[in-house]
């Protein structure tokens, strides 16, 4: 393959990665200027993940998703029935990705 051919393949990679990011965007606002992400790995996945005060799905549609937000530091909630709530603080720092990964753990109590 030669290097003009590559380098084409290359850019149309990149160019979908970026279209892609775009459409999964959260829906509500964007956020221009400085930015930061932020991606919720939990279990169950049935859990309903908070952001901010703001319910953004479940950990089942947020897979490998990462969130646009603003530098500074964010709230995530994590619940599931059954389970007890976990909420992270979470640093957005900005041109960084940050991924909090959370299991949740079962209820016990009577």
């Amino acid at each position: 393959m030669s290097y003009r051919r590559l380098l084409s393949a290359v850019t149309l990679i990149v160019i979908g990665w970026s279209v892609d990011a775009s459409a999964q965007a959260p829906t509500g606002g964007t956020v221009t200027g400085d930015s930061a992400t932020i991606t919720v790995d939990a279990l169950p996945l049935e859990a309903e993940v908070i952001l901010d005060g703001v319910r953004i799905g479940t950990a089942h549609d947020l897979i490998n998703r990462a969130l646009t937000v603003v530098p500074g530091y964010h709230l995530v909630q994590i619940s599931a029935q059954g389970h007890l709530t976990n909420v992270v603080e979470v640093p957005g720092i900005r041109d960084w990705a940050t991924r909090v990964q959370v299991l949740l753990v079962p209820d016990r109590r009577p």
